[in-house]
């Protein structure tokens, strides 16, 4: 599997936010993109993951040769990040009863499995907006880590974790990274210990 960025351009207004950004990312790698504040780093990762149109320039998706289609390019992706909504007014057996209908977990994990994984046993009837800002994070990480993915995006993957769940996210990310292309945006060092390979974003000027 390949995903291939040919002349990337991002304008906002009249700012370039991204300028001439090429590059093939490639399955069994992890890739960090790194750069100050406002170098563009989540905007990338939304063009990369189709959530995002770019100005100018293409994305593809490529399986053996063969582009895939830009509608069937959802069923092969997951993504998460801290600013990403979860639906509060479910609670977690609600959530990923919702959540298996449209995308499965990676092994079969059934949700007894899946709670142990990420430690909110006991928390299962809860609403999701009663749980503390690291306890969604590890739920954003755990569910798009576990899921059936050969793409997987995570935009500042670490935010709001405490170290033992930091540790928890670094384990489950090396166990779950194989035959993945695996891109990881921040600007936090700790984020990058697991990369193969890693790209520094410029802000520019306008």
């Amino acid at each position: 599997m390949e995903l291939i960025a040919e002349s990337i351009y991002k304008r906002f207004h009249q700012a370039w936010i991204i300028r001439d950004f090429s590059y093939t990312f490639s399955s069994n790698h992890i890739y960090g993109i790194a750069g100050l504040n406002g170098s563009g780093k989540s905007t990338l990762l939304h063009i990369l993951a189709g959530l995002t149109p770019p100005s100018k320039g293409k994305i593809r998706y490529v399986d053996n040769g063969s582009a895939l289609s830009e509608e069937s390019w959802f069923q092969g992706i997951c993504y998460a990040a801290p600013y990403a909504d979860l639906y509060e007014y479910m609670n977690l057996e609600e959530l990923m009863t919702h959540y298996l209908g449209f995308k499965k977990f990676s092994k079969n994990l059934s949700f007894k499995e899946f709670v142990d994984v990420v430690f909110l046993n006991g928390h299962e009837h809860k609403l999701i907006k009663m749980y503390s800002s690291g306890m969604k994070q590890r739920l954003k990480l755990a569910i798009s880590i576990l899921s059936e993915s050969r793409i997987l995006f995570l935009d500042e993957p670490q935010s709001n974790l405490d170290d033992f769940s930091k540790s928890w996210y670094q384990n489950l990310l090396k166990e779950h990274a194989k035959n993945k292309i695996v891109i990881i945006a921040s600007n936090e060092a700790e984020d990058f210990k697991l990369v193969d390979e890693k790209i520094e974003l410029k802000a520019l000027s306008r």
